[in-house]
């Protein structure tokens, strides 16, 4: 049995061999192509490397982020070895070791890349880009009464869209179900964390600093161990200051019941 399938990788690796020696073959085409697309890259032609994918992956990247792909220590040699369901596999040999792997297909009668690790890897991080854009341009600016159709997916050029009226969406699915730009969560929970502030207050503390330093001072019952995260954005955190419990993200506070200033 072990022999069996030995024999048939063997015989799949030389077919494989044999069409990328041939003149005018797949395989010559389909290294030429690769060659073509690392080209553009190396010249920083974007727009031609970007031509040379398929339409589902050149759909999910704007042609010019390709330029994040142009340096590479690769040996030149590049060597086709099997097919899978994402197309014939290619890996390109680097210098430092290992190889960058590229799936090639035939769409419509033309050789194009279908898939590639390094575009994989940048790929793997659009939604956080997106995310990124969303909290630090678009959200600030919808809140203040701009259109969400201004604003584009840094990724793919996608519009963004409100949906509901309150959540913002990249058409890309980069956000998820949305984005909320109203600020009602983050007024709810400001406004149930200030009155927690003045209950532990009234039982006989000093306005504390932080949340923090209530958890600490009251072991625990009130407050909260590295204190409270706006809902809406996870890296920001309320601040206890002017007798106020402030989101330094969506730069609003509410007033500490009991407290004067």
């Amino acid at each position: 049995m072990k022999k069996g399938l030995l024999v048939a990788a063997i015989f799949a690796a030389a077919v494989l061999f044999a069409l990328a020696a041939r003149t005018g073959s797949p395989g010559t085409r389909m290294t030429a192509v690769l060659r073509e697309y690392l080209d553009h890259l190396s010249t920083g032609d974007t727009a031609g490397a970007h031509a040379l994918l398929t339409d589902s992956l050149g759909a999910l990247i704007l042609p010019d982020l390709l330029s994040e792909l142009r340096e590479s220590d690769d040996t030149g040699r590049i060597e086709l070895v099997h097919r899978e369901s994402r197309g014939f596999v290619a890996y390109l040999r680097m210098a430092s070791g290992g190889s960058r792997t590229f799936w090639i297909v035939n769409q419509n009668g033309r050789w194009l890349i279908s898939g590639e690790t390094s575009l994989d890897n940048l790929l793997g991080r659009a939604a956080s880009i997106c995310r990124q854009y969303a909290e630090s341009d678009a959200i600030p600016a919808v809140r203040n009464g701009a259109a969400a159709e201004e604003f584009t997916c840094p990724i793919t050029g996608r519009a963004y869209f409100l949906r509901g009226g309150t959540s913002l969406v990249c058409a890309s699915g980069h956000l998820g179900e949305g984005f909320d730009v109203s600020g009602d969560r983050c007024t709810a929970l400001r406004d149930s964390l200030a009155q927690i502030v003045a209950d532990y207050i009234a039982a006989g503390a000093a306005e504390p600093s932080s949340f923090e330093e209530m958890f600490q001072e009251s072991q625990g019952f009130y407050g909260q161990r590295g204190g409270f995260r706006c809902p809406d954005h996870g890296y920001s955190y309320y601040r206890i200051e002017n007798g106020e419990v402030m989101c330094p993200w969506h730069g609003e506070a509410t007033t500490i019941p009991g407290t004067v200033r």
